[in-house]
């Protein structure tokens, strides 16, 4: 969430998608979702953030109500 807030007005597009969890596409009848292997760490100065590991993607159909 945070990637799509402050700032993302002068972030690249593929900098912002690296750090997706789901991409959905208008009027698709599908969806991609991010499935997970473990943690990894991102450590930035003295703070090391702990954060899941995106290993690949997977289609998920869209449920109507």
């Amino acid at each position: 969430e945070m990637m799509g807030r402050f700032g993302a007005e002068e972030r690249p597009y593929d900098e912002i998608a690296k750090q997706t969890h789901v991409r959905f596409t208008p009027n698709a009848k599908d969806y991609e979702e991010r499935i997970y292997d473990g943690f990894e760490g991102v450590t930035i100065d003295r703070m090391t953030v702990i954060t899941s590991k995106g290993i690949d993607w997977i289609k998920r159909k869209v449920r109507k109500k």
